[in-house]
């Protein structure tokens, strides 16, 4: 026999059709499901996404402000549980600062603890909060802490209030050339900002608690700064402004206590 008379063929067979119908559709389906989840992630809808299990997104919703009558009092926006207090940031190490525990350092006045209702002094509608007197622990009060309530002072409160307090700041000057143009073309309504240095915001009429308070949540037509100013800045500001009524920075920082190593504390 010769090695030509030997059939050399080891080409295997061709695979069946269904075998290879099944591993095509198999490699497609799960690239084509993956293919859709991945649009659907990604595909920006105003629809809202499909829920298999109905969860708090389908609730009725309350908006800012709105009324409810789930409540005996109509309000939709509930009150915080007296004692209640903010839960850390990080659990693994949660910051004191988080838990506001200090009345007169972050409200300005003494809250009742077990009606969470400001305690407060006087009779029927002249009742007034018991605002805080000096300054609370959590800052002292130095040449430093004189120096940031400047800054601050000037960052967010001198647009309207002037550097010197008198309420006759760049804002004031602008708005009032506004309405006394002829005619008052634009419109404008102003009202002229509070002279800080008028003896009704003296401390002993209006304590640094007060002050501080109002700082945080406007009076009048002032809006409230405590969302874009720091707590320790406030109680800063309120010294810088008990500074400025004073009669004049020197004078009333000369017997503050020198911070020289700049740690925020008072060197004695």
């Amino acid at each position: 026999m010769k090695l030509s008379d030997i059939d050399l063929d080891l080409r295997l067979p061709a695979p069946p059709l269904l075998l290879v119908s099944v591993l095509v559709i198999g490699a497609f389906v799960p690239a084509t499901i993956a293919s859709a989840i991945w649009y659907k992630r990604n595909k920006m809808t105003a629809e809202p996404r499909y829920h298999i299990f109905q969860d708090m997104d389908a609730s009725i919703a309350v908006g800012a402000q709105e009324d409810s009558v789930v409540f005996s009092d109509g309000r939709g926006a509930r009150p915080y549980a007296p004692g209640t207090v903010a839960w850390g940031r990080h659990t693994a190490a949660p910051d004191p600062g988080m838990l506001k525990d200090d009345d007169l350092a972050y409200r300005g006045f003494v809250v009742d603890p077990e009606t969470g209702e400001p305690v407060r002094v006087g009779e029927g509608e002249t009742a007034t909060p018991e605002f805080l007197g000096g300054f609370p622990t959590i800052v002292s009060v130095n040449l430093r802490f004189l120096e940031h309530g400047q800054e601050q002072f000037n960052t967010f409160c001198m647009p309207c209030h002037g550097r010197d307090g008198l309420g006759e700041g760049p804002v004031h000057d602008r708005a009032t050339l506004l309405v006394e143009q002829n005619g008052n073309p634009t419109g404008t309504a102003w009202t002229a900002p509070a002279n800080l240095t008028d003896n009704k915001f003296a401390e002993g009429e209006y304590p640094n608690g007060h002050l501080f308070n109002t700082i945080t949540h406007g009076a009048g037509n002032m809006a409230g700064y405590g969302s874009q100013i720091g707590v320790a800045d406030r109680w800063a500001i309120v010294a810088y402004v008990r500074a400025i009524q004073a009669g004049s920075r020197s004078d009333a920082v000369a017997g503050v206590p020198h911070d020289h190593d700049g740690d925020g504390v008072a060197d004695h």
